[in-house]
């Protein structure tokens, strides 16, 4: 006769409930599909409706999508000069395509940024409980899926949502071990936009803490960079090599930063400057426009460095 263990019967249980399956020794609160697929949905509501309506629309949302709606009306993405495909082609490439499913109008554009926000959201979750424990993902989906600053954000037709989404799935992923899957993770999220480059020596930190030794260590980082580095490495290769001037212009103007006011900085190399009293009051509006969010962050990280938990 067919006997079950006492995880086998809670396993039983917690799918006749209805009840999210529970890793590892997790044991406890008792977060349903139903109370998650209520968030998602709500997240995803937040998210997706009256997108033409609100916020305003923003400059450079028509910088990120001209190209494309060029391409479809003309046949040419440089009809007007810019060359921001160069600089984010996973963003061009998805805008694309909303534009050829829906058609090339501001809520087209996007519906790009708030499927992937919406998407972003369930990874929180997943994160969190690959990291903790059921009850600690949904309580960090539902801030984050409620919070002011991910909702703007993912009604934006920028690459922010995008690349947010790829970074994320990148960090569960690593979590998970899977290391070269992590690698193209991050690989989309630098073809979004390059700029997330600086995540990659953080990324390759955390594999170094967790390998069993240093060989292995050393094999699981090289997975992640050849996952990474590589694809990203060869897309942008072919760009270069499709239009070699148009490609050194777009990072030229990007690098050099003339277009942004950098402030009294004690440093200033192109576009990246550091101006304490400019940065100062970027922080204290990011506590002002969303406080629950940002002091919960910090606390997060307190706790984390004085609890010594990866």
């Amino acid at each position: 006769m067919l006997t079950l263990g006492q995880g086998s019967e809670t396993a039983v249980a917690q799918a006749g409930s209805g009840e999210i399956p529970a890793r590892g020794n997790e044991e406890g609160f008792p977060v349903r599909r139903k109370e998650l697929a209520i968030l998602l949905s709500v997240a995803a509501f937040l998210r997706l409706v009256f997108l033409s309506h609100f916020p305003e629309v923003q400059a450079d949302e028509g910088l990120w999508t001209i190209s494309t709606k060029n391409l479809l009306s003309h046949g040419d993405w440089f009809m007007d000069g810019r060359k921001h495909l160069f600089l984010s082609p996973v963003f061009h490439g998805v805008t694309l395509l909303s534009f050829s499913v829906l058609d090339a109008s501001l809520t087209a554009a996007r519906t790009v940024s708030a499927l992937f926000g919406a998407g972003t959201v369930f990874l929180v979750f997943l994160l969190g409980r690959s990291l903790f424990d059921r009850y600690t993902g949904f309580f960090a989906a539902l801030v984050f899926g409620l919070s002011e600053w991910s909702v703007f954000t993912a009604r934006t037709a920028l690459v922010e949502s995008t690349q947010i989404f790829f970074v994320v799935l990148a960090a569960l992923l690593l979590v998970d071990r899977r290391w070269t899957l992590a690698g193209v993770a991050m690989a989309l999220a630098l073809l979004t936009k390059v700029n997330i480059v600086f995540l990659l020596p953080v990324f390759l930190f955390y594999i170094l803490q967790v390998g069993s030794s240093w060989n292995r260590r050393l094999r699981d980082s090289l997975k992640f960079l050849a996952g990474s580095v590589i694809p990203a490495a060869l897309v942008y290769g072919a760009l270069y090599l499709w239009s070699p001037d148009r490609f050194v212009q777009a990072f030229a103007f990007e690098l050099r930063g003339a277009q942004f006011d950098p402030g009294n900085p004690l440093f200033h190399v192109g576009r990246f400057s550091f101006d304490p009293a400019k940065a100062s009051r970027s922080l204290l509006e990011l506590f002002r426009e969303d406080p629950f969010f940002m002091i919960l962050g910090v606390l997060g990280v307190g706790l984390a460095l004085l609890d010594g938990r990866r």
